[in-house]
């Protein structure tokens, strides 16, 4: 099976340079503060929030046609 290397989601940081915000403000945007939903690890060494790409990009175009 080949794998794809495009990525599905973005870890905080990564999300936030894309959409040319600080991370602050994207997690202020976070589901349940904000609108945009996020995917929560859980606790370790790779815990964090996942911004998965089509939901960065369905907030995008919603704030564009607002």
């Amino acid at each position: 099976m080949s794998t794809d290397n495009t990525k599905l989601a973005l870890r905080a940081a990564e999300a936030a340079r894309l959409l040319g915000i600080s991370r602050r403000t994207l997690f202020g945007l976070t589901y349940p503060r904000g609108p945009i939903r996020a995917v929560r690890l859980s606790a370790g060494p790779k815990a964090g929030v996942l911004y998965p790409l089509a939901e960065l990009r369905r907030w995008l175009e919603a704030e564009t046609q607002r």
